[in-house]
């Protein structure tokens, strides 16, 4: 049985009130803007962010960035309603709001060669920490 490597998304805050911060996410799904319930979330005091202002979704190994918004999101300059990203894109929400850069990773840490039988799985888990995993093979 092959498993899919899990693969996330790697947002790079470069300028507005994160800036300097890095957040990785491996869900499906992830809701950006000023509400609560928002992985990406800006404070109230931003008010060019919309609550609900843009949606990153995974669609396979494909991430598409969707607008909410009145105020516009931009990729790599251009305003879009909904576009697949690419590793090193800009993302700005709304016209001079903050920007983050975008990046795909991967969490599969098999170091089989392609073609080659897999490792018995250990955990169930598919979120398993690759740290872990390195620690306990160095023992």
């Amino acid at each position: 049985m092959n498993r899919l490597p899990s693969i996330g998304l790697k947002l790079a805050h470069i300028g507005g009130p994160l800036k300097g911060k890095t957040q990785e996410f491996f869900d499906v799904e992830i809701s950006i803007g000023r509400h609560p319930s928002c992985e990406v979330r800006y404070s109230g005091e931003i008010n060019v962010i919309s609550r609900r202002h843009a949606k990153i979704v995974r669609e396979g190994n494909r991430f598409k960035l969707i607008d909410l918004s009145s105020n516009g999101t931009y990729v790599n300059g251009e305003r879009i309603k909904t576009t697949y990203l690419s590793n090193g894109d800009v993302l700005t929400f709304a016209k001079n709001g903050p920007r983050a850069s975008f990046s795909t990773q991967s969490q599969d840490s098999d170091d089989t060669p392609s073609g080659g039988p897999s490792p018995p799985q250990k955990q169930p888990s598919a979120s398993v920490d690759n740290r872990k995993k390195m620690t306990k093979k160095s023992l």
